[in-house]
């Protein structure tokens, strides 16, 4: 049978599956089959017993390629724009907004998946975007003022 795990208590070592046919189903540690640790979340496959526990418990064929779900993606692309942020100032701040929009919008979405991992990727990401922005807004009004110096020098206005 598939199903989807509702919760997992790594203190009890014991969890909940909700079957694709609507039942619940527990499950203890023992019966965990696959080599990651299961969490709440995850397609699982397992044999169903009378008693409405799961035996044999393994994560579905296919589930591994769900982990990196469309949260997780868009918290690394905001990491990434706003590490690039620091490195090229010209777009900086464009790189710096983009990277606190994906990494406000994976966080909202990972807190409703009940995703830590991916809450944590989006909350460090907007962290960095903030600072990569200040930094890149410092880099312009340096360059501005630069230029506008420069400019007064070349008009010979101070001689």
């Amino acid at each position: 049978m598939k199903g989807t795990i509702l919760e997992f208590n790594v203190q009890n070592s014991t969890g909940v599956i909700s079957g694709d046919d609507g039942g619940r189903y527990t499950f203890g540690g023992p019966e965990w089959k696959s080599q990651a640790t299961p969490s709440k979340g995850t397609k699982v496959d397992f044999i169903a017993d009378e008693n409405h526990s799961a035996r044999e418990v393994y994560t579905a064929v296919g589930a591994g390629l769900e982990a990196t779900s469309g949260t997780m993606t868009r918290a690394v692309i905001a990491i990434v724009c706003a590490v690039l942020a620091f490195f090229i100032p010209i777009i900086g701040i464009v790189l710096a907004v983009v990277g606190l929009v994906l990494g406000r919008q994976a966080r909202k979405a990972a807190k409703a998946e009940g995703d830590d991992n991916a809450a944590l990727v989006a909350l460090i990401a907007i962290v960095v975007a903030a600072i990569s922005l200040i930094f890149a807004a410092i880099g312009l009004v340096s360059l501005l003022a630069l230029g506008s110096g420069l400019a007064i020098l070349g008009s010979g206005s101070l001689l």
